[in-house]
């Protein structure tokens, strides 16, 4: 799979499409990283981070765009994995539009990435 992936990002190269977005999301308290994890989105690919995180562990939820809004009523829950801190994991085919949320340790997240009451 790995080989696959590195020849589509091969090709897409060659024809000039080696545009992405990075988004990078970090909170800390006292200074200290509390959760520091790395989105990067290119070419229908999404690769997710865990640089730091105060757990060891960083916990992504990731919210279809139809419950982003914030007059949204949705059930469809989000998408949850955690990585250990230095791990990485790729994910083809998100919905564009998609809310990512991640923190320390696994707290219930709403799309707006606050924990539920």
């Amino acid at each position: 799979m790995r080989n696959v992936l590195a020849l589509l990002y091969y090709l897409l190269a060659v024809v000039g499409c080696t545009g992405g977005n990075v988004t990078d999301i970090h909170s800390e308290a006292d200074g200290r990283d509390i959760v520091h994890g790395k989105i990067e989105l290119r070419a229908g690919v999404a690769k997710f981070e865990c640089l730091a995180s105060a757990s060891g562990q960083c916990h992504f939820a990731l919210f279809d765009p139809a419950c982003v809004a914030p007059a949204a009523s949705c059930d469809k829950p989000p998408e949850r994995f955690a990585l250990a801190q230095g791990a990485s994991r790729e994910i083809v085919g998100l919905p564009a539009g998609f809310r990512p949320c991640v923190s320390a340790q696994g707290e219930p997240a709403r799309p707006d990435c606050k924990t539920s009451p």
